[in-house]
């Protein structure tokens, strides 16, 4: 359910980011793309276009059980990101997530991402896209700054005009307080 019994300040939060949203998306219907700069959670080569921004609004919902049996909450991410640089072959963009359904780091919803990339055949046809960025700046750094820095490469591979998909490879490190070894 959107709004929540007796949780004032949560159903505030959410009418006031709905409200945003709809705001964005009716005034300027233009500037709302459905062009993903990820995948799932993990960060794409892709960036937005330069003064274009990217409504976030996913809802991950968990398919097993805590260990005590329980549900886990669903995980909501309502979001803001925008090419900030007017450049053809570098590209950039930067924005902010407000994530909840972790609990007691509820708290401490906003995180802030940015990423540097040079779009695929920028300097010829075999020219992989490249990026590289830094995503889920916590504003608690010892609870919710996991400051996960990656880089990555992609390349549409094609038979002819059939294309076999875009294969992506890539590596990551963060904060190891938050990041155990091995979890990822």
């Amino acid at each position: 359910m959107f709004l929540c019994k007796g949780n004032k300040m949560r159903n505030i939060e959410r009418l006031l980011t709905l409200g945003v949203v709809l705001t964005l998306i009716s005034c300027r219907p233009e500037f709302a793309y459905a062009t993903a700069s990820t995948h799932i959670w993990a960060p794409s080569t892709d960036t937005q276009a330069y003064g274009t921004g990217h409504v976030t609004a996913d809802v991950y919902i968990p398919t097993g059980c805590n260990s005590d049996g329980s549900r886990p909450e669903p995980i909501t991410n309502s979001g803001l990101t925008f090419g900030i640089l007017p450049f053809k072959k570098l590209t950039a963009e930067a924005g902010f997530d407000y994530k909840t359904g972790y609990g007691n780091l509820d708290g401490y919803p906003v995180y802030f991402n940015t990423k540097l990339a040079v779009p695929e055949d920028s300097y010829g046809p075999y020219f992989p896209a490249i990026a590289c960025g830094i995503y889920d700046i916590g504003t608690k750094p010892d609870k919710t700054g996991y400051n996960i820095i990656y880089g990555k490469a992609a390349k549409t591979v094609k038979l002819k005009d059939l294309s076999l998909g875009r294969f992506s490879a890539g590596y990551f490190w963060g904060n190891g307080k938050l990041i155990p070894a091995g979890r990822c």
